[in-house]
């Protein structure tokens, strides 16, 4: 299967970046009223399966993407899809992407930083997932080292690397940046299902792999995401009021990160979760760095799939309350009040 990307040469992306969030920025956040639970897009079913399409849902490459939008890694900022493999499926063993490059493209994966990722998008969960460790990958028919998505231990449960695999980096270690690519500039990813590794190794029949997406982006980091993304956040909102009815009563919140048990600073959550208690954004983008090849969309409170971050305002006000008092780690809601905006426990 050959699929052959004519990307079109579009204009660069404007050097100015978001300002960095500033006092006034936070203070004036809570009075914004804004659901951050209203998806983006169209819904799943009609999610367009063409990098075109996706560069146009998200206006790329002239604006910055929505951090974590189908589980994409949180400092995996996307510029520009290229290619999006729906003929890669199950009865397959074998395929090749073939993506013609643009000049303002090849000049970009020249810039420090700058990534060129392959990844899987599973359309039964509707979101990226981690990638295969059987699936190998060639890059210009040259074999792509393991070590680069493959965990150093896997076993039967867990036989997945990170989200997105990093090729640029082998693309610069065989010169092809240079003087020796092509012209036109082309790329031709070539994946491979090992089944007999697979079949030796898991003992479980069937090798389900999605569709496979390719695209350019830089690699943020947490310092680099605060800036850019923390003032362009969703914001929560209060809770329901018959969902608080239902669960009236008391309860107690930290004010420290679940992990590193400091205090937070930047509170976020899920998209979903419909709890109080936060988590430090710093932490957690972190931890995707530090825990790359395992790393998950999971909330730290209620583990379940985030589906996106959202900065949660009310929670804020909350640690500016208590600024002054760093020995304390919790305080006690009143469940009742909690979605009234004068309330601060």
């Amino acid at each position: 299967v050959h699929i052959c990307i004519d990307t079109p040469q579009v204009p660069k992306r404007g050097t100015n970046l978001p300002p960095s969030p500033s006092a006034a920025v936070l203070a004036s956040i809570g009075t914004k009223k804004l659901n951050p639970f209203a998806k983006p897009g169209p819904a799943p079913s009609l999610l367009p399966s063409s990098a075109h399409n996706w560069n146009q849902l998200h206006n790329l490459p002239e604006k910055l993407m929505i951090p974590g939008w189908k589980g994409i890694p949180p400092l995996c900022e996307v510029k520009e899809f290229l290619a999006i493999s729906t003929d890669w499926v199950n009865e397959r063993k074998a395929a090749d992407i073939v993506v013609q490059l643009a000049a303002d493209q090849v000049a970009f994966l020249q810039q420090p930083h700058a990534c060129l990722w392959i990844g899987e998008y599973s359309q039964s969960l509707e979101r990226m997932v981690r990638w295969n460790i059987f699936t190998r990958v060639t890059l210009n028919d040259l074999g792509v080292p393991r070590d680069m998505y493959c965990p150093k231990k896997f076993n039967l449960r867990q036989y997945f690397g990170p989200v997105f695999v990093d090729l640029n980096e082998f693309l610069r270690t065989n010169e092809w940046l240079g003087a020796a690519r092509p012209n036109p500039p082309s790329l031709r990813i070539g994946l491979h299902k090992d089944l007999d590794g697979f079949k030796q190794t898991i003992s479980k029949s069937g090798f389900e792999f999605g569709s496979a997406v390719v695209c350019l982006g830089t690699q943020l980091t947490p310092e680099e995401f605060i800036q850019r993304h923390l003032s362009h956040l969703p914001l929560t909102k209060p809770h329901d009021e018959d969902e608080v009815a239902v669960t009236g009563g008391t309860t107690k919140i930290s004010l420290r990160d679940p992990l590193t048990f400091t205090r937070i600073v930047h509170p976020v959550k899920g998209a979903r979760c419909k709890h109080i208690a936060c988590c430090d954004l710093e932490t957690f983008l972190r931890m995707s760095v530090e825990m790359r090849n395992t790393f998950e969309w999971k909330c730290q409170v209620c583990c379940e799939f985030m589906c996106g971050i959202v900065y949660d305002t009310k929670f804020k006000r909350v640690l500016e309350k208590y600024a002054g008092h760093p020995s304390t780690s919790e305080v006690v809601v009143d469940l009742m009040r909690w979605q009234d905006e004068e309330y601060l426990p």
